[in-house]
Protein backbone atom coordinates (compact mmCIF):
# COMPACT_ATOMS: atom_id res chain seq x y z
CA UNK A 1 0.00 0.00 0.00
CA UNK A 2 1.18 3.32 -0.85
CA UNK A 3 0.51 6.54 1.20
CA UNK A 4 0.94 9.95 1.08
CA UNK A 5 0.99 12.36 4.36
CA UNK A 6 0.94 15.97 4.22
CA UNK A 7 0.97 19.24 6.33
CA UNK A 8 1.18 22.20 3.62
CA UNK A 9 2.07 25.25 3.31
CA UNK A 10 1.98 27.85 0.71
CA UNK A 11 5.21 28.71 -0.63
CA UNK A 12 4.28 31.55 -3.34
CA UNK A 13 5.28 34.05 -0.36
CA UNK A 14 8.92 32.45 -0.89
CA UNK A 15 9.18 33.02 3.02
CA UNK A 16 7.61 32.13 5.97
CA UNK A 17 8.24 30.20 8.82
CA UNK A 18 7.68 26.64 8.32
CA UNK A 19 8.09 23.81 10.48
CA UNK A 20 8.88 20.05 10.00
CA UNK A 21 5.71 18.27 9.74
CA UNK A 22 6.04 16.40 13.03
CA UNK A 23 2.23 15.77 13.45
CA UNK A 24 2.21 13.89 9.84
CA UNK A 25 5.85 11.94 11.08
CA UNK A 26 3.96 10.71 14.29
CA UNK A 27 0.94 9.43 11.70
CA UNK A 28 3.37 7.81 9.77
CA UNK A 29 5.69 5.67 12.48
CA UNK A 30 2.52 4.66 14.27
CA UNK A 31 1.24 3.18 11.06
CA UNK A 32 4.64 1.69 9.91
CA UNK A 33 5.21 -0.08 13.29
CA UNK A 34 1.92 -1.48 13.31
CA UNK A 35 1.69 -2.52 9.83
CA UNK A 36 4.97 -4.19 10.30
CA UNK A 37 3.52 -6.10 13.28
CA UNK A 38 1.03 -7.53 10.83
CA UNK A 39 2.95 -8.47 8.11
CA UNK A 40 1.44 -5.17 5.57
CA UNK A 41 3.71 -3.74 3.25
CA UNK A 42 3.39 -0.11 3.45
CA UNK A 43 5.22 2.98 1.75
CA UNK A 44 4.94 6.26 3.14
CA UNK A 45 6.08 9.37 1.96
CA UNK A 46 5.37 13.07 3.88
CA UNK A 47 5.31 16.06 2.19
CA UNK A 48 5.24 20.16 2.67
CA UNK A 49 5.35 21.55 -0.51
CA UNK A 50 1.91 21.36 -2.73
CA UNK A 51 4.02 21.37 -5.79
CA UNK A 52 5.79 18.31 -4.46
CA UNK A 53 2.66 16.06 -3.86
CA UNK A 54 1.16 17.20 -7.07
CA UNK A 55 3.68 15.80 -8.61
CA UNK A 56 4.37 12.66 -7.03
CA UNK A 57 0.21 11.72 -7.10
CA UNK A 58 0.57 11.98 -10.84
CA UNK A 59 3.81 9.84 -11.44
CA UNK A 60 3.22 7.40 -8.18
CA UNK A 61 -0.71 7.19 -8.04
CA UNK A 62 -0.99 6.63 -4.45
CA UNK A 63 -3.74 4.35 -2.90
CA UNK A 64 -3.91 7.25 -0.04
CA UNK A 65 -3.78 10.75 0.64
CA UNK A 66 -3.83 12.11 3.83
CA UNK A 67 -3.97 15.97 4.68
CA UNK A 68 -3.76 17.95 7.74
CA UNK A 69 -5.85 20.86 8.08
CA UNK A 70 -5.84 24.15 9.51
CA UNK A 71 -7.94 27.31 8.38
CA UNK A 72 -4.81 28.54 6.81
CA UNK A 73 -4.62 25.58 4.35
CA UNK A 74 -7.85 24.37 3.57
CA UNK A 75 -7.83 25.46 0.15
CA UNK A 76 -4.46 23.93 -0.82
CA UNK A 77 -6.00 20.59 0.43
CA UNK A 78 -9.35 20.78 -1.61
CA UNK A 79 -6.82 21.53 -4.86
CA UNK A 80 -4.58 19.11 -4.28
CA UNK A 81 -7.80 16.04 -3.02
CA UNK A 82 -9.29 17.49 -6.71
CA UNK A 83 -6.40 16.63 -8.14
CA UNK A 84 -5.98 13.60 -6.76
CA UNK A 85 -9.52 12.55 -7.55
CA UNK A 86 -8.85 13.48 -11.33
CA UNK A 87 -6.35 11.33 -11.17
CA UNK A 88 -7.32 8.10 -9.58
CA UNK A 89 -10.90 8.22 -8.72
CA UNK A 90 -10.55 5.20 -6.30
CA UNK A 91 -7.50 6.74 -3.80
CA UNK A 92 -9.08 7.11 -0.52
CA UNK A 93 -8.31 11.21 0.67
CA UNK A 94 -8.50 11.71 4.07
CA UNK A 95 -8.31 14.85 6.58
CA UNK A 96 -6.94 15.25 10.25
CA UNK A 97 -6.07 18.00 12.63
CA UNK A 98 -8.01 20.30 14.92
CA UNK A 99 -10.44 21.33 12.55
CA UNK A 100 -12.65 18.57 14.07
CA UNK A 101 -13.06 17.82 18.10
CA UNK A 102 -15.80 16.30 19.93
CA UNK A 103 -17.46 18.96 19.87
CA UNK A 104 -18.52 19.45 16.30
CA UNK A 105 -17.96 15.59 15.22
CA UNK A 106 -21.70 15.40 13.84
CA UNK A 107 -23.91 15.55 11.36
CA UNK A 108 -24.34 19.09 11.35
CA UNK A 109 -19.93 20.02 11.40
CA UNK A 110 -19.63 16.73 8.84
CA UNK A 111 -22.26 18.48 6.85
CA UNK A 112 -20.77 21.82 6.97
CA UNK A 113 -17.52 20.70 5.98
CA UNK A 114 -18.00 18.00 3.61
CA UNK A 115 -19.78 19.96 1.17
CA UNK A 116 -17.58 22.63 0.55
CA UNK A 117 -14.25 19.68 0.97
CA UNK A 118 -16.11 17.15 -1.67
CA UNK A 119 -13.27 15.37 -2.62
CA UNK A 120 -12.19 14.30 0.97
CA UNK A 121 -13.66 10.95 1.67
CA UNK A 122 -12.91 10.63 5.41
CA UNK A 123 -11.94 13.33 8.30
CA UNK A 124 -9.92 11.70 11.07
CA UNK A 125 -11.05 13.51 14.15
CA UNK A 126 -9.37 14.42 17.65
CA UNK A 127 -5.23 12.58 17.72
CA UNK A 128 -4.58 11.40 14.86
CA UNK A 129 -2.48 8.20 15.39
CA UNK A 130 -5.52 6.16 16.24
CA UNK A 131 -8.08 7.05 14.05
CA UNK A 132 -5.72 6.42 11.17
CA UNK A 133 -4.37 3.40 11.93
CA UNK A 134 -8.19 1.86 12.18
CA UNK A 135 -9.33 3.55 9.11
CA UNK A 136 -6.40 2.15 7.25
CA UNK A 137 -7.00 -1.17 8.64
CA UNK A 138 -10.42 -1.33 7.29
CA UNK A 139 -9.43 -0.09 4.30
CA UNK A 140 -7.36 -2.31 3.36
CA UNK A 141 -9.15 -5.69 4.49
CA UNK A 142 -11.67 -3.99 1.70
CA UNK A 143 -8.71 -4.48 -0.49
CA UNK A 144 -8.25 -0.81 -0.92
CA UNK A 145 -12.37 -0.28 -2.15
CA UNK A 146 -13.01 3.35 -1.35
CA UNK A 147 -16.77 2.90 -2.54
CA UNK A 148 -17.12 0.30 0.01
CA UNK A 149 -15.43 1.98 2.72
CA UNK A 150 -17.61 5.04 2.26
CA UNK A 151 -20.69 3.14 2.92
CA UNK A 152 -19.33 2.27 5.95
CA UNK A 153 -19.32 4.21 9.76
CA UNK A 154 -15.56 3.70 10.95
CA UNK A 155 -14.68 4.25 14.77
CA UNK A 156 -12.65 7.34 15.14
CA UNK A 157 -13.82 8.88 12.12
CA UNK A 158 -16.25 10.99 9.39
CA UNK A 159 -17.06 9.21 6.72
CA UNK A 160 -18.23 11.45 3.32
CA UNK A 161 -20.56 8.85 1.02
CA UNK A 162 -22.00 11.97 -0.88
CA UNK A 163 -22.20 9.95 -4.90
CA UNK A 164 -20.19 11.19 -7.53
CA UNK A 165 -19.42 14.72 -5.44
CA UNK A 166 -23.10 15.49 -5.96
CA UNK A 167 -25.17 16.89 -3.12
CA UNK A 168 -28.71 16.38 -2.72
CA UNK A 169 -29.60 18.68 0.01
CA UNK A 170 -32.72 17.01 1.24
CA UNK A 171 -30.98 13.66 2.15
CA UNK A 172 -27.30 14.67 2.26
CA UNK A 173 -27.13 13.94 6.23
CA UNK A 174 -27.99 10.40 5.27
CA UNK A 175 -25.01 10.18 3.20
CA UNK A 176 -22.55 11.07 6.46
CA UNK A 177 -21.14 8.08 8.63
CA UNK A 178 -20.25 9.39 11.96
CA UNK A 179 -18.41 7.23 13.92
CA UNK A 180 -17.49 7.03 17.84
CA UNK A 181 -14.78 8.55 19.50
CA UNK A 182 -12.39 5.77 20.24
CA UNK A 183 -10.62 8.59 22.34
CA UNK A 184 -6.47 8.99 22.90
CA UNK A 185 -3.25 6.51 23.25
CA UNK A 186 -2.70 5.80 26.64
CA UNK A 187 1.09 6.12 26.42
CA UNK A 188 3.36 8.15 23.81
CA UNK A 189 5.76 5.86 23.55
CA UNK A 190 3.82 3.51 21.76
CA UNK A 191 4.03 5.49 19.01
CA UNK A 192 8.19 5.41 17.48
CA UNK A 193 9.78 8.79 16.99
CA UNK A 194 9.79 9.85 12.96
CA UNK A 195 13.27 11.70 14.16
CA UNK A 196 14.83 8.76 14.97
CA UNK A 197 13.57 6.34 12.65
CA UNK A 198 14.77 8.48 9.55
CA UNK A 199 11.31 9.73 8.51
CA UNK A 200 11.83 13.46 8.76
CA UNK A 201 15.80 13.29 7.44
CA UNK A 202 14.91 15.18 4.22
CA UNK A 203 13.21 18.18 6.02
CA UNK A 204 16.50 18.88 7.66
CA UNK A 205 17.61 20.05 3.88
CA UNK A 206 15.46 22.79 3.88
CA UNK A 207 14.16 26.12 5.14
CA UNK A 208 12.07 24.27 8.07
CA UNK A 209 12.42 24.50 11.73
CA UNK A 210 12.23 21.64 14.33
CA UNK A 211 9.48 21.47 16.59
CA UNK A 212 9.69 18.74 19.34
CA UNK A 213 6.60 17.40 21.58
CA UNK A 214 7.61 16.07 25.42
CA UNK A 215 4.16 16.01 26.30
CA UNK A 216 0.42 16.10 24.64
CA UNK A 217 -2.51 17.43 26.07
CA UNK A 218 -3.32 20.01 28.97
CA UNK A 219 -4.52 19.95 32.10
CA UNK A 220 -6.98 22.94 31.60
CA UNK A 221 -9.70 23.22 29.98
CA UNK A 222 -9.94 27.32 28.58
CA UNK A 223 -12.80 28.07 26.18
CA UNK A 224 -10.50 29.79 23.24
CA UNK A 225 -8.32 26.42 23.14
CA UNK A 226 -9.14 23.15 21.76
CA UNK A 227 -5.99 21.27 23.14
CA UNK A 228 -6.95 19.90 25.58
CA UNK A 229 -10.69 18.42 23.93
CA UNK A 230 -10.47 14.55 23.37
CA UNK A 231 -8.02 13.67 25.94
CA UNK A 232 -8.02 12.52 29.78
CA UNK A 233 -4.70 13.29 31.34
CA UNK A 234 -1.41 14.50 30.46
CA UNK A 235 0.61 12.57 29.26
CA UNK A 236 4.72 12.53 28.77
CA UNK A 237 7.28 11.12 25.47
CA UNK A 238 10.21 9.08 27.87
CA UNK A 239 12.69 11.71 28.65
CA UNK A 240 15.46 9.48 27.55
CA UNK A 241 13.75 9.36 24.32
CA UNK A 242 13.35 13.51 24.51
CA UNK A 243 17.14 13.64 24.97
CA UNK A 244 18.22 11.76 21.78
CA UNK A 245 15.80 13.60 19.45
CA UNK A 246 17.00 16.82 20.73
CA UNK A 247 21.05 14.85 19.93
CA UNK A 248 19.55 13.58 16.41
CA UNK A 249 17.73 17.29 15.57
CA UNK A 250 21.20 18.87 16.81
CA UNK A 251 23.45 16.89 14.83
CA UNK A 252 20.96 17.49 11.71
CA UNK A 253 20.05 20.25 11.46
CA UNK A 254 22.12 22.86 9.25
CA UNK A 255 19.78 25.41 8.33
CA UNK A 256 17.63 26.15 11.31
CA UNK A 257 18.78 28.00 14.70
CA UNK A 258 15.24 27.96 16.48
CA UNK A 259 13.79 24.94 18.06
CA UNK A 260 9.98 24.76 18.57
CA UNK A 261 8.48 23.45 21.96
CA UNK A 262 5.09 22.03 21.13
CA UNK A 263 3.57 21.36 24.37
CA UNK A 264 0.30 22.93 25.23
CA UNK A 265 2.37 24.11 28.61
CA UNK A 266 5.96 23.17 28.48
CA UNK A 267 7.01 24.19 31.90
CA UNK A 268 4.15 22.45 33.86
CA UNK A 269 6.66 19.40 34.48
CA UNK A 270 9.58 19.41 37.00
CA UNK A 271 11.59 18.27 34.10
CA UNK A 272 10.98 20.62 31.75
Amino acid sequence: MKIFLADLVHTWPKGGIWTIPLGVGYVASYLLKNFKEKGIDCEVKIFKDPNKIIKSIRKDNPDVIGLSYYVWNENINKLIFDIAKKNNKNVLNVGGGPHFTNLNANEKGAKKFFLKQNSCDAYVVNQGEKGFLNLIEKFFSLYKNTKKLKQLTIPGSLINNLENNTVNLKNCEEKFHIGENIGALDDLNKIPSPYLSGLLDEFFEGPFIPILETNRSCPYRCTFCAWGIGTQKLLRFDENRVLEEIDYINSKCKKASTLFIADANFGILERD
